[in-house]
């Protein structure tokens, strides 16, 4: 997606749902190590050009819902607020001042850049930590564009369920690693803002809580009246994930066929993918065939 982005994607705005795993899919993300994570990318988020949406972390992945802003929103004075903000007056003159602005508008909308910085910095902090070294992370992190409307409601809500999903509790306002659970269990909190409901048709999240709830029930009847079975997927759980994975951009036929032309160079896309498909769920279409 890096390369793609530099050409005519590269001043507009966009949703992208970002998932990356540890290698080998080890159980390296302990809850304190999730924290640390979950602080780093606040941290990014304020300094890159990006509102999130989502963000979930798990023993050994995490989600990220973005939208990457136009950086022509971003006056020279705040592109410099936000590198002394982030790396202090002191090491911005020293190191980065005299780089030219263009060098930074390219950088912070990067997404390839944006989630670099947070798997990188992560990265450091858990072998230091550890006393370990090697490789953290895994393959590159899948992404895939998410359109406006029902695509990033159900892509939000996706990731919100992980934890019920998994096992780990009922409700998903009781997880403390996401954005929902964040704010749920802290009403008085004021959101960040870094944090956006902006393109999910929500205003608030009082309001997407009601959603959540019947996605949720959704989400549990493809599991059989028990629940879910220890070691078993659903149906639905499998199609969402290879959508929000592999499918290159998801959402209405309209944004397929807009988001088409982001993809012209994508040569992983065959003829026949060039077109809107069915997902299966009412509404959404994919720019990949995506079947289970």
């Amino acid at each position: 997606m890096a390369r793609m982005l530099r050409g005519s994607w590269k001043n507009k705005e966009y949703y992208v749902h970002i998932m990356s795993y540890t290698a080998g899919r080890q159980k390296l993300l302990h809850p304190k190590a999730r924290e640390k994570l979950y602080q780093i990318i606040e941290k990014y988020s304020r300094l890159f050009f990006v509102e999130v949406i989502g963000v979930c972390i798990m023993d050994n992945h995490f989600h990220l819902l973005v939208k990457m802003k136009k950086d022509e929103n971003y006056s020279n004075e705040e592109i410099i607020r936000r590198l002394i903000e982030h790396y202090g007056e002191e090491k911005y003159k020293e190191k980065y001042s005299h780089k030219p602005m263009e060098y930074f508008r390219n950088w912070l909308s990067s997404i390839s850049e944006y989630v670099k910085m947070i798997k990188q910095t992560y990265s450091v902090w858990y072998n230091k930590t550890h006393n370990r070294i090697g490789t953290l992370w895994g393959d590159r992190f899948k992404s895939a564009m998410i359109g406006e409307g029902s695509g990033l409601l159900v892509c939000m809500s996706y990731i919100d369920m992980n934890p019920v999903r998994k096992g780990w509790l009922k409700n998903p306002g009781e997880y403390r690693w996401s954005r929902y659970g964040r704010f749920f269990r802290n009403p008085s909190e004021k959101e960040e803002a870094i944090y956006t409901y902006e393109g999910t048709g929500m205003k608030n999240i009082l309001e997407y809580s009601e959603f959540l709830d019947y996605y949720g029930r959704q989400d549990r009847s493809f599991q059989g009246k028990k629940g879910k079975v220890e070691g078993k997927t659903s149906l639905r759980d499998l199609l969402l994930e290879k959508l929000l994975t592999r499918g290159v951009a998801i959402g209405s036929m309209e944004f397929i066929g807009k988001s088409y032309l982001f993809h012209q160079g994508n040569k992983g896309l065959t003829k026949k993918e060039r077109t809107p498909h069915p997902t299966g769920i009412e509404g959404l279409y994919s720019l990949r065939n995506i079947k289970l």
